[in-house]
């Protein structure tokens, strides 16, 4: 669901396809962090996480978000650790934030658009 919505944004936008392409792959990979890392297997409640995307200054950013155990705790699953590589590759920039508390994380990632996608400053993805 957060690939189809994250690549009907991008379309809305303008955004070429190989951009979209990295825009979605980048997305899938933090996403699966999020299902994989970020919650215990038995915790209350369902894990949630919000993806959210907009173009500013030139530039697309794309946020997930969570509300789990933070970036810096340990997780079960042992993963290859390609998520962040693979964003650091792709996008122009990456930034991590931990919640309050150390709770939930917050991975921004800056991609820069072709000027034609300008007209969709207004428009937000949630």
């Amino acid at each position: 669901m957060a690939r189809r919505a994250i690549a009907e944004f991008c379309e809305r936008c303008g955004l070429p396809a190989p951009l979209i392409d990295d825009v979605k792959l980048v997305v899938t990979e933090a996403c699966t962090n999020v299902v994989l890392h970020a919650y215990e297997p038995a915790a209350a409640g369902d894990p949630t996480f919000e993806v959210r995307a907009q173009v500013e200054s030139g530039e697309l950013l794309v946020s997930v978000s969570d509300e789990g155990r933070g970036i810096g705790a340990p997780s079960r699953n042992r993963g290859l650790g390609m998520g962040l590589r693979l964003a650091l590759q792709l996008a122009g920039g990456v930034q991590t934030r931990e919640g309050a508390g150390g709770l939930g994380t917050c991975l921004t990632m800056r991609f820069a658009v072709p000027d034609a996608a300008s007209n969709c400053h207004d428009d937000a993805m949630r």
